[in-house]
């Protein structure tokens, strides 16, 4: 993923060194060769996406792109949109997302946790299937709220198992994601525990502008909030289907999606239809999307 950027922007090559020099870890060798089995640990996985975010976003800065007037980002995504917003100096935050990552991994042996898409149903109708699906020793809780009739759920293997079960036999779809945890539900109660000791060590700056937060679908500017949004994220819902809802009140004509691959873009076209929504995860794609934007002023 990103290869493309790292191959042909200087920019994005002193991104990829400096975050290796600050994990002590071979990123460019993930990101472009894997082997896959390394790259989806949770420790691995999360810097080298946000690298690669972050690299397309300098890019793209440098090439003349404006400065957003809102940043958001899906969970691990929110560390972008901070960085991008200037809150925070990239290799302290690269070594945040990383420890992030770690204690995430940690919280949760793996193969205990698991997460599942539903499709097809609406929220008060999942919040049911994960309590008809819990037990008191098992269970699953509604994790990322993203819109166009997908919520995924989140919890204990066996009660998410018995959640898709319960879905399907209602009408829906039910998809098992490839993810090593339990995340975004109360079980990450130790990783946030030890999240907010780390992030307390964090000196953040007042972002440039808006950050939404993934747990209250609200721009934040203060910097003193940060650490505690971030803690909170964790064990909360992503509320991304109500951070584009917020979006489209405030009149936003355009959304970029910055990304290795695309995910969220195709998604908030199906929550909105007020937005013009473009997705760069090539260089080509930034040249496409500077002449689309011109197009429309």
């Amino acid at each position: 993923m990103g290869v493309e950027f790292f191959q042909q922007y200087e920019r994005a090559r002193e991104l990829l060194e400096r975050a290796q020099e600050a994990l002590k870890l071979n990123l460019s060798k993930l990101i472009t060769s894997g082997p896959e089995e390394q790259l989806r640990l949770t420790r691995n996985q999360q810097p080298s996406v946000f690298v690669v975010n972050c690299a397309i976003y300098e890019v793209m800065r440098a090439g003349g792109f404006p400065l957003p007037d809102f940043g958001l980002g899906h969970s691990l995504g929110e560390y972008c949109a901070i960085y991008a917003a200037r809150a925070v100096d990239f290799e302290e935050c690269v070594k945040l997302v990383r420890d992030r990552a770690q204690f995430m991994e940690e919280a949760v042996p793996a193969g205990v946790g698991g997460m599942c898409a539903v499709i097809g149903l609406g929220r008060d109708d999942v919040k049911s299937v994960c309590d008809e699906a819990s037990t008191d020793e098992y269970k699953v809780w509604p994790a990322n709220f993203n819109g166009a009739g997908q919520i995924v759920v989140s919890g204990h293997v066996q009660a998410v198992e018995r959640a898709a079960a319960i879905a399907k036999e209602r009408g829906a779809r039910a998809v098992m994601l490839k993810v090593s945890g339990p995340f975004h539900t109360p079980l990450m109660q130790p990783a946030a525990e030890k999240f907010e000791d780390r992030v307390k060590t964090f000196s953040f700056e007042p972002p440039a502008f808006g950050v939404i937060s993934n747990v209250d679908a609200q721009p934040n500017r203060d910097s003193l909030k940060i650490p505690e949004l971030l803690v909170k994220q964790l064990t909360n819902p992503v509320m991304w289907e109500d951070s584009i809802k917020f979006l489209e009140g405030e009149q936003v004509e355009v959304l970029i999606e910055v990304c290795p691959a695309k995910i969220l873009g195709p998604l908030a076209e199906r929550t909105t239809k007020a937005i013009k929504i473009f997705s760069v995860s090539t260089p080509k794609e930034v040249e496409d999307t500077w002449d689309r934007m011109h197009h429309l002023t």
